[in-house]
């Protein structure tokens, strides 16, 4: 499906049946989807003349040939790219990284998992670095088996106390609306770092639960962690599902002790809590409050 749909000139690579990674559910879904304009958008960043392709049949793995690669990927130029790393020597673990992130971060989430499988297939090893895009493309076709799949060979491999790779199985699991798993994963992290309590905040939120998403932004806080913009916002995300009007007002006041009450971002979500919880009148003088400073540090 992905060298018909994407004209990247790879070898022939196993189906994602044959891999089990993506059902038939998600298969027939993807042929309904219309990937023309942005494989044209792609194209047309990499038209390719003739010396370009004499070029590419050239490559090999020097560190320049690796730099036009990465140059490729990181400017959208897929197409390029994956001609390029056809033409390679055995590829190493981080060039298909490579390729598999360019892909991800392109939006083609079915493709990645399709090309992990072939990486899986021609013998290369995944490594910690692979996992993180290869569970954020589950996530992307909210693929739960894929993912479920996948988190079993981070478990074999030795890489499940890895704080990037556990960060993005919270994600993935919240996403697809098994927040139980997100949990589990959560719990048996050895270390966690402020993206991972981030993830457990918006992850309840997703799923409708405000109260245990309040209650792990107040065990955050117990643990010293400085919060960001998006600790808040996630925060006030969860006050507005159970109307916390008091936990609302404490976060306004953590934000307005950090300095962080000009903050776009955390202004709408004020606003936006106060009137969801009936607070007119309050949401009317915050807004008047901010406005003034605003206005008294020429940000207007």
């Amino acid at each position: 499906m992905a060298k018909a749909l994407l004209s990247f000139h790879l070898h022939t690579e196993p189906t994602l049946s044959q891999c089990h990674m993506v059902p038939a559910k998600t298969r027939a879904a993807r042929k309904t989807q219309n990937h023309e304009p942005r494989i044209k958008h792609h194209n047309s960043k990499s038209s390719t003349t003739s010396v370009d392709r004499r070029q590419v049949r050239r490559v090999e793995n020097s560190v320049p040939s690796i730099r036009r690669l990465l140059s490729c990927v990181n400017s959208g130029c897929l197409e390029t790219a994956f001609q390029m790393f056809e033409t390679m020597n055995k590829p190493s673990t981080f060039l298909w990284n490579v390729m598999i992130r360019g892909l991800v971060d392109s939006g083609f989430f079915a493709e990645a998992i399709e090309f992990y499988c072939r990486m899986q297939t021609e013998g290369m090893k995944a490594d910690n670095f692979t996992f993180p895009f290869v569970i954020k493309a589950c996530a992307g076709v909210f693929g739960l088996k894929e993912g479920q799949k996948v988190h079993s060979t981070i478990i074999k491999l030795g890489f499940d106390v890895d704080i990037y790779i556990c960060n993005a199985l919270i994600v993935m699991y919240a996403k697809v609306g098994c927040i139980q798993d997100a949990e589990k994963v959560f719990e048996c992290m050895p270390v966690r770092d402020l993206v991972s309590w981030n993830s457990m905040i918006s992850g309840y939120v997703s799923v409708g639960d405000g109260w245990s998403s309040l209650i792990v932004f107040r065990e955050m806080q117990k643990y010293g962690l400085k919060l960001d913009k998006f600790s808040y916002i996630r925060a006030l995300g969860a006050c507005v599902l159970d109307l916390c009007l008091l936990s609302g007002k404490e976060i306004l006041c953590q934000v307005l002790r950090n300095g962080l009450e000009l903050d776009s971002m955390i202004q709408s979500s004020l606003i936006d809590m106060f009137g969801k919880c009936g607070e007119v009148d309050y949401c009317e003088r915050f807004f008047n409050r901010i406005s003034q400073k605003m206005w008294l540090f020429g940000m207007q």
